[in-house]
């Protein structure tokens, strides 16, 4: 995925920032909801590995104590839960 795929995946799913790139790829929009939880738990792969590529954070949780790892599950993708295990996801939050 290249960065105007990924600029425009970030504006359409709500995270604004003055460059989504840089300074948003670690945004939040509702219930302090990262770029990286919102493609885990669509079960997006590709938006998830792009984002970690870019330095996405897989350790922030959101309001609920929820991380990216926790929506991986929840959306039952394997890929997901596996490239956020390698990124260095906390198991046991």
């Amino acid at each position: 995925m290249n960065d105007n795929e990924l600029k425009c995946w970030l504006l359409q799913a709500e995270f604004k920032a003055s460059d989504p790139l840089q300074i948003g790829i670690n945004c939040t929009i509702a219930n302090a909801t990262t770029p990286l939880m919102h493609a885990a738990r669509l079960g997006n792969i590709e938006v998830l590995k792009a984002l970690l590529a870019r330095g996405a954070d897989p350790t922030l949780m959101n309001a609920d104590s929820n991380g990216a790892l926790w929506f991986a599950c929840f959306a039952n993708s394997g890929e997901c839960v596996a490239a956020l295990i390698d990124a260095g996801a906390p198991l046991d939050s």
